[in-house]
C-alpha cells in the first residue's frame, strides 16, 4: 500500500527485493524482461490499427487493409526474432534483479545529480542503448524512432524495467505489514542515515502493530526516523532507540550483532 511519500514507497520496494529469496528476484527480473519484449509488438499493433482507422475514415477500405497487412507483416518479422529477444532481454532482467539485490544488501549507491543509482541501474540503461540500436538496424519501424529517440533509450528501459519488477515482485510475494516493516527499515535507515546494518535491530509486532528500532544514529536523526517508519500503513506506534554514531562498549560487553535480513516466504501473512 502506498504512503504517499515517493522514497520512502522506492525504499520500501527497494527491501522487499533485498529480502525476498533470490530465485524470486530473479523470477520477478526475467517476467519483467519479458513484458518489455511482448510490449513493443503490441505497442506497434495498436498505432497499426490506429493508422487504418483514420486511413479509413480519410480515404478508402482498401488502402488501410493494404497498410494494416503491411504492418502485419512487420510483426511477423519481428516475430521471428522474438525467441532471440526473449532470451536477451530475459537475461538483462535476471541480471538486474540480482545486482539491485546485491546493491541493497551492500549498500552500493552513487548520486548522479538528483538522482541516487546502483550499479542494476547503469547496467540497465547501458543495455537499454545496446537492445534499442540493435533493434533499430533489424527490424525497420524502429528506425525513424530511434533517429529522434536514441537519446532516451538507456534511462527509460531503467526505468520501466525497474517499475515492471517492482510490480512482479510485490505481486509473488505479497508482503504482509510485517515484512514490509522489516524490509523498508532495513533499507532506509542505512541508506538515508549511514548507521551500519551490523548494529541495526528490527522488531515488529504484527498483532500491536508496533515497531521497535534501535540503530546507530543520534536524537536528532530518530525523530526523523520514527516520522518515516509512521507513514508506513496501519503503524500505530514506533518506538527508534537511538545508540549514538559510536557506540560505547561498557564493562567489557561485547557488541551485540544484528539480526539478519528476514527472508520473505511465501506463506507469509498476505
Amino acid at each position: 500500500m502506498p504512503t504517499g511519500h515517493a522514497d520512502l514507497d522506492q525504499l520500501r520496494q527497494d527491501g522487499v527485493a533485498g529480502c525476498a529469496p533470490w530465485w524470486v528476484t530473479i523470477a520477478a527480473g526475467l517476467a519483467a524482461g519479458l513484458s518489455l519484449v511482448i510490449a513493443v509488438p503490441l505497442l506497434y499493433l495498436g498505432f497499426a490499427l490506429f493508422e487504418a482507422a483514420i486511413t479509413v475514415w480519410q480515404l478508402d477500405g482498401a488502402a488501410a487493409r493494404d497498410g494494416l497487412l503491411e504492418s502485419l507483416g512487420l510483426v511477423a518479422q519481428y516475430g521471428r526474432f522474438g525467441w532471440l529477444s526473449g532470451l536477451a532481454v530475459g537475461s538483462v532482467g535476471c541480471l538486474y534483479a540480482l545486482l539491485r539485490r546485491w546493491a541493497v544488501l551492500r549498500v552500493r549507491y552513487v548520486r548522479v545529480g538528483p538522482w541516487e543509482v546502483g550499479a542494476h541501474t547503469l547496467f540497465a540503461a547501458a543495455a537499454g542503448y545496446a537492445a534499442f540500436f540493435t533493434a533499430a538496424r533489424l527490424w525497420p519501424p524502429l528506425a525513424p524512432i530511434n533517429a529522434w529517440l536514441f537519446w532516451a533509450w538507456g534511462p527509460v528501459f531503467a526505468w520501466i524495467l525497474g517499475r515492471l519488477q517492482d510490480i512482479y515482485l510485490l505481486w509473488i510475494v505479497r508482503p504482509g505489514w510485517q515484512l514490509e516493516v522489516e524490509a523498508t527499515v532495513r533499507a532506509l535507515i542505512p541508506r538515508r542515515f549511514g548507521c551500519p546494518e551490523q548494529s541495526l535491530r528490527v522488531e515488529a509486532d504484527p498483532a500491536s502493530r508496533t515497531v521497535a528500532v534501535t540503530a546507530e544514529i543520534d536524537a536528532g536523526e530518530a525523530s526523523r526516523v520514527r516520522e518515516l517508519i509512521q507513514a508506513i500503513p496501519e503503524t500505530a506506534s514506533v518506538i527508534v532507540n537511538a545508540l549514538g554514531r559510536r557506540r560505547k562498549e561498557a564493562d567489557g560487553e561485547t557488541k551485540e550483532a544484528a539480526g539478519p535480513w528476514r527472508r520473505a516466504r511465501l506463506s507469509d501473512e498476505r
